[in-house]
């Protein structure tokens, strides 16, 4: 077979938007390929050697599935909605703005995305074909480390938005007395922390962390 060596990363300016802009789902088994055609893309029974291949089969749901999580911290300020001074008014105010905006720079993202990587390494799902280095980081300003370094500290921002958003959420449900047995979990301490529920919050968090 022919080996032939593709540029990656091909730039604002290399038109390769109209080209990754349409629907490319692939199933899992399937070759990335720069081809329409069912034998380039297709195993066929034939033995795969360093291929990129497909491990799950794509859909709209799936990449919906993807997009959520990331704009779901707009509930850690609605889960902390006890400490605002006019929640009825804030609220619904916050989490639209919230809304519009992380979904206008999440999408900006996957335009820019398409408009700079050549379509295999957009398919290409954990970088085989670059090494197995994230995409992104490979255009990074000024160095690799910074999205790396990034991505880590977002993780665990994240993790501890969850861990002070939800003992709030357990404390006003014990607190709201919906279900009896919760009620234990709705004194708070001197400073106003639901010490209690955030220690039950933390165990759930550790058993689902040691079971993985």
């Amino acid at each position: 077979h022919n080996l032939t060596l593709r540029k990656s990363i091909l730039g604002l300016a290399s038109g390769v938007f109209m080209e990754n802009i349409g629907p490319q789902y692939k199933e899992a088994g399937q070759i990335v390929a720069a081809s329409d055609s069912p034998d380039d893309y297709e195993p066929l029974g034939n033995p795969t050697y360093n291929q990129v291949i497909v491990d799950i089969t794509t859909s709209f749901t799936v990449l919906v599935g993807i997009f959520f999580p990331s704009v779901t911290g707009i509930m850690a300020g609605s889960n902390r909605s006890g400490d605002l001074a006019d929640a009825q008014k804030s609220i619904p105010t916050g989490t639209l703005m919230a809304i519009f905006t992380t979904s206008v720079v999440y999408l900006s993202y996957l335009l820019f995305f398409a408009a700079t990587y050549d379509t295999l390494l957009m398919l290409d799902k954990f970088g085989y074909s670059v090494g197995g280095k994230l995409a992104i980081a490979s255009v990074a300003w000024p160095n690799k480390w910074v999205i790396l370094i990034g991505s880590l500290l977002s993780t665990i921002g994240a993790g501890m938005q969850s861990m002070t958003g939800a003992p709030r959420l357990l404390q006003a449900i014990a607190k709201d007395n919906i279900v009896p047995i919760l009620g234990p979990f709705a004194k708070s301490t001197a400073r106003g922390e639901p010490f209690r529920a955030l220690c039950v919050t933390a165990c759930i968090c550790f058993i689902a962390i040691l079971i993985g």
